[in-house]
């Protein structure tokens, strides 16, 4: 009975100091000079510690997302298909881009519950929040040979995770998560630029 209710208690403690980090106002101390090295150990603490109870994290950063060995290989191999069948050989880079962006968009269904977060999460549920969207979204582009980062900032009052890419010698912003939101304004997130995205995202 007590060992049930320390877990208890070790994972509200958990849930209540991933909700604080992963806030914006959290976020907004981050901003004013503590080092992204602080930031990313804190986060991968937190990981461990959900681990180690039992919780998967929720995500603070998708560079930090720790997939087992099967998950990843879960989902190399079903990016790897997804890619042969998407993709042809006479496609331009914007058009691979595309074909890419269409997938995870029409593929994926926003997750509220903050539990499918993940790439992994993404291709098994076909749901997840805007951490797995961006980074199946990474990890397929990865693969097909871009540049691709992860912008982390707000984006409707909320924390909120996106894709950079470059394409030429030009920088642009994907976001599929606000895409699959709303698909009748869907490739108002393809390859947008600064200005026209600063409209409605923030970030540094």
């Amino acid at each position: 009975m007590k060992n049930k209710l320390d877990k208890n208690l070790r994972g509200m403690l958990f849930l209540g100091l991933t909700l604080v980090m992963a806030s914006s106002f959290t976020q907004k101390i981050y901003s004013l000079g503590v080092k992204e090295k602080t930031r990313e150990s804190v986060a991968q603490a937190l990981s461990i510690a959900g681990e180690k109870i039992g919780y998967r994290r929720i995500n603070l950063d998708p560079r930090l997302v720790a997939l087992t060995g099967e998950e990843l290989k879960y989902v190399n191999l079903n990016i790897d298909i997804a890619l042969k069948t998407i993709i042809k050989p006479e496609h331009t880079d914007r058009e691979k881009l595309k074909v890419i962006y269409d997938y995870v968009v029409e593929n994926l269904t926003y997750d509220y519950s903050t539990v499918n977060n993940s790439a992994y999460q993404a291709l098994k549920q076909r749901r997840t929040m805007c951490a797995g969207y961006s980074q199946l979204f990474y990890l397929m582009s990865k693969r097909a040979g871009f540049d691709v980062s992860y912008v982390i900032g707000e984006a409707g009052n909320d924390l909120h995770i996106w894709n950079k890419i470059k394409l030429g010698e030009d920088n642009y912003y994907i976001d599929t998560t606000w895409a699959s939101k709303d698909i009748a304004k869907r490739y108002e997130y393809f390859l947008i630029d600064a200005n026209s995205l600063s409209k409605t995202h923030t970030w540094k």
